[in-house]
């Protein structure tokens, strides 16, 4: 038995022997009685232990020295009390210590629970609150709510402003909408209006104070040199004290009222901490509202002092302490890794500390739905990673987050953004096809940056003319926000001016009477741009040559650069033009099939991989292959982002298929619509306007979804060139590390591997991709197009020619639907009568003439029009066959 410290006394004075130590004599002799036993005592004789445990018992503790009392007595426990550690044995601390952890783990956990609650309850953020804007920095606001929502809810405030410009509801809306953009200037102007009509709401006043915040003080996140002289903003040392001394005090004593909202809080100690008031007299210690707010609530609160260490001189290593802690315990909530990843990415630039800041919130609480904030952690993880040269790793994030979040364009702006910074020729056609999609999907309030970063990449694959017109648009977005992106545009403009304003030139002549005249001049230009590029200069060369007549040497030339170019399809466009003006539907066919092959290169970007498609589908119609054209239109489905604010089930479907034999049987399988949207997001619900949730069908549906060039599908399709029936076609080796997402559990989606066997004759039932998990699945495969353009193709060819016309109906039915997400009325209205007008068509050929007629009266009065005369022609004939 392992002898207990507390007998060493006893120890001593026997010697462990019962033999009386002189050191002890003095002590023994006091009290001599003590170890006087009675004759017939079991202890006479008794060995050590016995006699240890005996002396024990005879000890006497003080009452209030539980100290030793808790040592030498036994502890009795109440059936609620946690266990005190035994020093008696090393096994029975072990126990009782886990068993206190364990207590204590679950008593941590029922506290958090209950603190969530309470947070869930009574002090999270209304959905109109502009807590936001003090949390996150410069333009990231624009990434917590989808770009949609932007479109159509401004188109909605604006109805109702036309209809009565009275409502203070839709003032507010619009005044928040011009925020998210960050255009505040206007979102001033609409919040001032509702302020008229409103002036004492609490939350118009606290919006006004945010906005004139952020328009005075916007020098404080965005740097002087990014602005354009003329257009500086003047801080606190050079602002008119007039001006101040008018707006704030009067803001102050308002928004005073409202101190017991954490938002207004919030508002009045960075009004604070700009220190353009006098602290005691206009306004309080930024540390008052610190305080109040925590006392509301303690994660705002100490996340609001993290702002005020950080403002202070030798203080950051608090702030960021206070940011840990605040993470440690709130796992859940996103505010404190947000601000500690701005300071780590933006302040002391440690990339590794902010990828593991960013990780952590991306696992704890990126899985949440209802995160305003989902987006941009996402788009920090990914930067994070990319500054740490985890190139493929961040891609994959940002792809991923987007097949499964497609109402979020703004990840496709990520992808396109950091592939171009790559510098990566491998990754340039995903950049390019990436930012060609964003300008379809994501607001105007992105075009600056969007068309920025695209000329980057159309300059990376020697495409000047592109880039030229990219840095056009780029700059006149820019011109007055962004002065170095500005001086940059301005620069690469003028080196290229030369060479562009030489080929529109050539162009112009080519088209005009006097061609003949300008011949020379036109070889002299050509021989211009052939210096500033090889391909553009010989094609435009072939023009030439056929402008001449000489089209057997325009063709030749154009066949030669056609197989020179390797990464460049530019050539098969204009040979396949000159083809069919020569109605060589047979060659055209060969050299679209090349040209498929070609584009299928993952250099090239996704827009011009369905280019080439639309014109081999075209190619096929002319030679009569028109079930095999409708299969190449049908596969361009699978690319099509999933939208829930749009009725498609025919598409849906089509996404469904795995086999040739669902793509020819759409129209026959149920057609489960996944529900039409209502103009809001799940994500971060706007107002009054509520959103459904994410049915399982939405999320069912997202997996079907393959985002990717289908190689076999198309090598299949396009017929006689299939691969030797023993090869497998395989996707290219990955062009980076093989990084693997162990913490998100992605879905992924792999290239399978088809066999090809000459003498199988059911090849109805091929399959052609189906969703896997892969961790080597390339990023530079991933290909998106919103373009519907595929759907108005199936149904002109079911109406022109006869055939599958309940695809065609539903294909036009789809495409109509879509038409919403078109940003120009005018050509929105125009596409809609043309699509009106096939399906009239396909009315008329199922002899459902009622639904005919009802169209027919819809369309009627713009068809007649001037510019329709060959449609309406058509229009007239069926309404006669039919007597309608």
């Amino acid at each position: 038995m392992e002898t207990p410290k507390f007998s060493i006394a006893v120890i001593g004075a026997t010697n462990g022997l019962g033999t009386q130590n002189p050191f002890f004599s003095d002590r023994l002799s006091i009290n001599s009685n003590f170890f006087q036993f009675p004759e017939e005592s079991p202890l006479i004789g008794a060995d050590d232990d016995t006699f240890l445990m005996y002396c024990k018992s005879q000890l006497k503790i003080s009452a209030r020295n539980s100290f030793l009392k808790q040592k030498i007595e036994r502890p009795v426990f109440k059936i609620d009390e946690t266990p005190r550690p035994s020093h008696f044995s090393p096994e029975k601390i072990n126990e009782r210590t886990i068993k206190q952890l364990d207590s204590k783990r679950k008593k941590r956990f029922f506290q958090e629970e209950f603190l969530s609650e309470r947070f869930d309850e009574t002090h999270k953020p209304e959905e109109s609150s502009c807590l936001s804007w003090f949390i996150i920095r410069n333009n990231g606001i624009k990434s917590i709510i989808p770009d949609f929502e932007l479109k159509e809810c401004k188109l909605i405030f604006n109805e109702i402003l036309t209809k009565n410009i009275k409502s203070h509801e839709a003032n507010f809306g619009m005044c928040r909408l011009y925020a998210y953009e960050g255009r505040y200037g206007l979102a001033m102007i609409y919040i001032k209006d509702a302020l008229q009509i409103s002036p004492n709401d609490k939350l118009y006043n606290l919006w006004y104070a945010m906005l004139n915040m952020k328009t005075i003080f916007e020098l404080d996140n965005i740097s002087q040199k990014s602005l354009p002289s003329g257009s500086r903003m003047w801080c606190c040392g050079s602002r008119s004290a007039g001006q101040f001394s008018v707006v704030f005090p009067q803001l102050i004593e308002k928004l005073t009222i409202f101190q017991g909202e954490i938002d207004v809080l919030w508002c009045l100690m960075t009004l604070s901490l700009k220190n353009c008031l006098e602290i005691g007299r206009e306004i309080e210690n930024p540390r008052f509202y610190a305080a109040k707010i925590k006392e509301i609530d303690n994660y705002y609160g100490y996340v609001a002092w993290s702002d005020i260490l950080f403002s202070e001189e030798g203080q950051e290593a608090k702030g960021r302490d206070t940011l840990r802690e605040c993470i440690m315990q709130y796992p859940n909530r996103p505010e404190a890794y947000i601000k500690l990843w701005q300071y780590y990415y933006y302040n002391v630039k440690d990339f590794e500390q902010s990828e593991d800041i960013a990780c952590e919130a991306f696992i704890r609480v990126c899985g949440s739905d209802d995160s305003e904030y989902f987006a941009l952690l996402c788009i920090n993880y990914a930067k994070s990673c990319f500054k740490m040269r985890k190139i493929n790793y961040a891609l994959k994030i940002l792809q991923q987050k987007y097949i499964e979040n497609p109402e979020f364009p703004i990840f496709l702006y990520h992808i396109g953004r950091l592939s171009t910074k790559s510098e990566d020729l491998a990754l340039n056609g995903l950049a390019i096809g990436t930012l060609e999609e964003c300008l379809r999907q994501c607001d105007k309030c992105w075009h600056g940056p969007i068309y920025y970063w695209l000329a980057k990449a159309y300059l990376n694959s020697k495409q000047h003319v592109e880039a030229y017109g990219a840095m056009k648009q780029s700059y006149k977005y820019l011109e007055n926000s962004d002065q170095r992106k500005s001086h940059d545009l301005k620069s690469a403009m003028k080196s290229l001016k030369e060479g562009v304003s030489a080929l529109k030139e050539v162009e112009e002549i080519l088209k005009s009477e006097s061609f003949l005249k300008n011949i020379d001049k036109c070889k002299r230009l050509c021989n211009k741009i052939k210096g500033l590029n090889k391909l553009s200069g010989e094609v435009l060369q072939a023009k030439i040559l056929w402008s001449e007549g000489r089209k057997e040497e325009a063709i030749r030339e154009l066949e030669s650069s056609a197989y020179m170019a390797s990464t460049r399809i530019m050539p098969y466009f204009e040979l396949l033009r000159c083809l069919e003006l020569s109605e060589d539907y047979l060659s055209m066919r060969t050299y679209g099939k090349e040209m498929v092959l070609k584009s299928m290169n993952s250099q090239l970007p996704c827009t011009t991989w369905v280019k080439a498609n639309i014109i081999f589908a075209k190619i096929l119609v002319k030679n009569n292959e028109l079930d095999r054209a409708l299969r190449v239109l049908k596969a361009l489905a699978k690319i099509f982002p999933i939208t829930r604010y749009a009725e498609i089930p025919f598409t849906l479907k089509l996404q469904e298929s795995s086999t040739y034999q669902d793509l020819d049987e759409a129209n026959n399988l149920p057609r489960n619509s996944l529900g039409v949207y209502s103009f809001s997001s799940s994500r971060n619900s706007y107002a009054s306007i509520s959103a459904p949730a994410y049915s399982q069908s939405y999320k069912d549906q997202v997996k079907k979804n393959t985002f990717r060039r289908n190689q076999e599908l198309l090598t299949l399709l396009i017929g006689e060139d299939a691969p030797h029936p023993e090869e497998t076609l395989e996707s290219n080796p990955d062009l980076y590390e093989n990084d693997e997402l162990d913490v998100t559990g992605f879905k992924k989606f792999q290239n399978l591997s088809i066999e090809f066997e000459f003498n199988n004759e059911d090849l109805q039932h091929q399959e052609i991709m189906k969703p896997m998990h892969s961790d080597n699945e390339l990023c530079t495969e991933f290909a998106v197009s919103s373009d519907p353009i595929f759907l108005y193709k199936i149904g002109k060819i079911a109406a022109m020619h006869g055939i599958n016309l309940m695809d065609g109906l539903y294909a036009i039915e789809d495409y109509l639907s879509l038409l919403k997400f078109e940003k120009s009325i005018a050509m929105k209205e125009r596409a809609a009568v043309k699509a009106l007008l096939l399906k009239f068509i396909i009315l008329c050929q199922l002899n459902n003439i009622d639904t005919a007629a009802a169209v027919a009266a819809e369309i009627d009065p713009i068809i007649s029009q001037v510019g329709w005369a060959k449609k309406y022609e058509l229009f007239k004939d069926f309404k006669a066959r039919h007597n309608i």
